[in-house]
Order: C-alpha cells, then structure tokens, then sequence
C-alpha cells in the first residue's frame, strides 16, 4: 500500500480515502486518519490523549496533507475532512483559503465535515458561518438515525444554498426513512454512511451520496485513477 506518511506527537500517520458514490459513479471522498500501527482503523486510544489544541493543530496537518494529496491527481475529486469544533478559526480559514490557492484546488473539491452534536453551541456556528460565507461546503457528520432535527432548525439561517450536506448514520438497519425524506425535501444533498445499497429502494438511490466499505474500503487517494 503507498501512502505519504506524516509525523505527529509521536505517531507515523498517513491518509487512506474512503470513496463516495452517487448513481454508480464515484462522487468524492473523506479522508481517513490511519497510523502505521494501526492501519485498519481510527488510532482512537492515542487520539483522545491529545490536547484540544493538539487535536486543532492535527486538524490543519490533516487538511493539509488532504489538499497535498488531491493536487498530485489529474483527476481530481471532491474531498472532505473531519475536524474538532475549535477548527471554525479566523485564523484557520485564512490558513486554509491559502492553502488552497497555493496548491490550485478550488473551494468546491474541498468540504469541512463537523459532527453534528457540535452544532450544539451558538459560538461553534458563528465560526462556521465565516466559513460557508467565503464559499466552503459544510457537512454535517454523523447524524443518528432517531435525529429530531432540532439542530438543523439552528442552522436554517446559514443555509440558503446546498453549502450544507447532511450525513446520516445509517449502520442500523432501522434507520428512519422518514428522516432522510424531510431532509432531501429540505433541500439538504444527503450522505449515506455504511448502509447496504440493496435494502435502499430505487427512488432513494437516485437522490443520495453512498458511502460504505460495502462498495469500497479505505484506499490510497492514487488508486482513484483506476476508479475514476
């Protein structure tokens, strides 16, 4: 396997892409945090040991190496990154508009996906409006199956576009179609994680985003050239 590894608080770390897929064509992708020691999954021991602000500064490493990896491919996809809260910076985004120019990648092949209970607190949505105000796509990670909307209520002033994208947790079988229907009727463009294509019906299929290692595993973002 050929990755670009990186060094950080004392862990060897690389970037696998899990691909996305929307009617059968590859959509995108989200970048995945592996480490050498633990190549399959998540290093989550070692990350729950870091600092709020370690966990910031990896963000922006991640991110950056995200955008590294994207400009070395002709074809280019969109790609996503998971980030913490604290990452809604003015700092930050002029650190990643920056990034972003020196490496020719445009604001549209690039989401920022944050979990959704962050949503929670107002501060956390003030940063992220200074976001979507200079173009970039927010996802919104991870929302459960039995979510009553109530954040998406928070954020509907923020939202006057498809610069929001909703991904929906569907590793139960019993997931609420109800919920991924009001959300495709509110206009929200929707991410399916690890569902099984064959239990969505026909209609459903044509209106979402899949993701899940069913369809594809995590790989190196080179072997999007052969996928593509």
């Amino acid at each position: 396997m050929s990755f670009d590894k990186f060094y950080y608080k004392s862990k060897d770390l690389f970037l696998l892409y899990q691909p996305q897929y929307y009617n059968n064509s590859i959509f995108g992708a989200e970048a995945l945090l592996r480490s050498v020691d633990s190549i399959d999954k998540f290093p989550y021991k070692w990350y729950i040991s870091l600092t709020d602000k370690e966990k910031e500064n990896l963000d922006l490493i991640i991110a950056r190496q995200a955008i590294i990896d994207v400009s070395k491919y002709k074809n280019t996809i969109p790609i996503s990154v998971n980030v913490n809260a604290s990452f809604f910076s003015a700092k930050n985004l002029e650190y990643i508009n920056n990034l972003l120019l020196e490496y020719n990648i445009d604001k549209d092949k690039f989401t920022i996906e944050i979990i959704e209970k962050n949503l929670i607190n107002k501060a956390n949505l003030k940063g992220i409006q200074k976001f979507l105000n200079q173009g970039f796509t927010i996802s919104i990670d991870d929302i459960p199956d039995n979510y009553s909307l109530m954040n998406l209520d928070l954020i509907k002033d923020l939202k006057k576009n498809k610069q929001i994208i909703c991904k929906v947790n569907t590793r139960s079988t019993e997931y609420n179609l109800d919920l991924i229907y009001d959300l495709i009727d509110k206009g929200y463009p929707i991410v399916l994680e690890q569902v099984d294509p064959s239990i969505l019906n026909l209609d459903l299929l044509q209106k979402v985003v899949l993701q899940t290692f069913s369809l594809s595993e995590a790989i190196p973002l080179a072997k999007f050239n052969n996928l593509i």
